[in-house]
């Protein structure tokens, strides 16, 4: 079960990764970042929660879901920004 755990935080991490990647280089529009992303970074988040205790998670996966999800809000920060200057 852990292997499976690890596999699927492995993969919504990365692919998280790439569309924020996408969003920061104007690739990619925020509706699409957040209907494709809103569900993994849930996930993640309820991951974070379940698993304080687990030492495997924190070690390898903490501080970078924590990064994730900082560049998440900076990425809805920036587009309600530029919303209220136009």
């Amino acid at each position: 079960m852990d292997y499976m755990k690890y596999k699927l935080i492995r993969e919504s991490i990365r692919f998280i990764e790439l569309c924020q990647m996408h969003v920061l280089e104007n690739r990619m529009e925020i509706k699409m970042y957040d209907a494709m992303t809103n569900i993994k970074i849930n996930f993640l988040k309820d991951m974070m929660e379940e698993e304080k205790t687990n030492t495997f998670l924190k070690g390898r996966f903490f501080n970078k879901i924590n990064d994730l999800l900082r560049i998440d809000s900076f990425i809805h920060s920036c587009y309600c920004s530029k919303r209220a200057n136009v």
